[in-house]
């Protein structure tokens, strides 16, 4: 989910989105359910998920921000794919193995894809999760790809506050 909290059409420093689950679209038919009907976490979006996920699903310890930063690449691919649905001729287990035995996503072929932004993309997707950038090493990657773009000097530092605040009020329970 990408939440919107605040738009300027003109002023991009005062543009402010999120991108989250707040479990909002938990029936749709993209999640798959776990073998464990107890568990409060039963429920997850098998194509976007890091591999780390797709082990443990029932492991609140799992799902990180290095496992939302390899949903982005995900994103990032459909982005580029023209709203593609991820491995739409696989089935669920077929996508779990693959992604489990260190497949990705294939390459979109479209000019926006460039060799720097592909590299970036799959830095996101990176099997093991030390080999992922956080959001704020993101941001950077991408604007060093982008120097030409209208500068968000306090997005980085803004993004980095509010984790902190997540991080205080989930940080027990996640």
């Amino acid at each position: 989910n990408i939440l919107v909290f605040s738009y300027h059409r003109t002023d991009p420093e005062k543009i402010l989105v999120k991108l989250t689950d707040f479990s909002l679209t938990r029936g749709s038919t993209i999640y798959q359910r776990t073998n464990y009907a107890s568990s409060t976490v039963n429920m997850f979006p098998v194509r976007s998920s890091a591999p780390e996920i797709l082990r443990s699903p029932n492991d609140r310890q799992s799902y990180t921000e290095k496992s939302d930063v390899f949903s982005m690449g995900v994103l990032m691919w459909e982005c580029l794919s023209k709203g593609a649905f991820p491995w739409a001729d696989e089935s669920d287990d077929d996508v779990n193995r693959k992604v489990l035995n260190g497949e990705r996503l294939k390459r979109p072929r479209c000019a926006q894809c460039s060799d720097e932004l592909w590299t970036i993309i799959l830095k996101c997707m990176a099997h093991r999760t030390e080999d992922r950038p956080t959001f704020v090493q993101l941001h950077q990657l991408i604007s060093r790809l982008f120097p030409n773009r209208i500068p968000m000097p306090n997005r980085a530092a803004h993004y980095a506050i509010l984790q902190e605040q997540v991080n205080v009020i989930y940080g027990k329970t996640w």
